[in-house]
């Protein structure tokens, strides 16, 4: 089954486009962005799609692990607890129906400086409390959720920790344009994590394709059901 994550404005047109053009079954939209705030398109994205005719509606959060000096007033940067429960409440103070909150656990491990700055942190131990902390957080909500990743960032954000492998669902990407799980299945170059078998594959990057599709910028997935 084909579907897209994406993380800018969509409209109507751009999601009927998507669904008719990529015979999208499923989207997953960004509901929190890696600076510690709610995607202010989020509520609009899920409207259109569902408007669109595409109802199988994911979100994923880009969690902001580390405390900024300069954060924003409405910021969750360094509070998993926040950066789960900012966006659940806004999405039910919108009536907002969706399916399954994935966890996006991507991005550079190291200590800060003037001019880089990283997502996590080099200390695989507090990389996994807050990974925990959001997981907690979503089971007290009795939420649906799920992991995203690649074997690259998830073995340098957690040293390749297996213990959420047994009953968490997995988005795993890589990019070889094929919408199949057998890179993952047939070579240990990009299984990961303890999983045996993912859930969903995302396996083409906006950042590769040279135009946009249907004017909107995307990713494709690809799950088996």
């Amino acid at each position: 089954m084909e579907g897209i994550d994406l993380s800018e404005l969509t409209t109507f047109d751009q999601f009927k486009c998507l669904k008719e053009f990529l015979s999208a079954k499923f989207v997953i939209i960004r509901a929190g962005r890696s600076v510690g705030l709610v995607d202010s398109n989020l509520i609009k994205n899920i409207k259109n799609a569902r408007d669109a005719g595409i109802d199988d509606i994911d979100i994923y959060i880009y969690p902001c692990v580390k405390p900024k000096l300069n954060q924003k007033k409405m910021s969750t940067c360094g509070d998993a607890r926040e950066t789960i429960t900012s966006v659940l409440n806004d999405l039910n103070c919108n009536n907002a129906t969706f399916g399954r909150v994935w966890l996006d656990i991507e991005g550079e491990t190291g200590k800060n400086t003037e001019n880089q700055t990283y997502h996590w942190y080099e200390d695989e131990e507090k990389n996994i409390e807050f990974i925990d902390e959001m997981i907690n957080t979503l089971i007290e909500n009795n939420q649906l959720y799920g992991i995203y990743s690649s074997k690259h960032y998830w073995t340098k954000i957690t040293g390749n920790i297996q213990k959420y492998s047994s009953n968490i669902p997995l988005w795993y990407s890589h990019y070889d344009n094929l919408n199949n799980f057998d890179d993952y299945l047939n070579s240990n170059k990009y299984s990961f994590g303890g999983w045996k078998k993912p859930f969903m594959k995302q396996y083409t990057d906006e950042k590769s394709e040279k135009q946009k599709i249907c004017n909107v910028s995307v990713d494709y997935n690809w799950r088996p059901f």
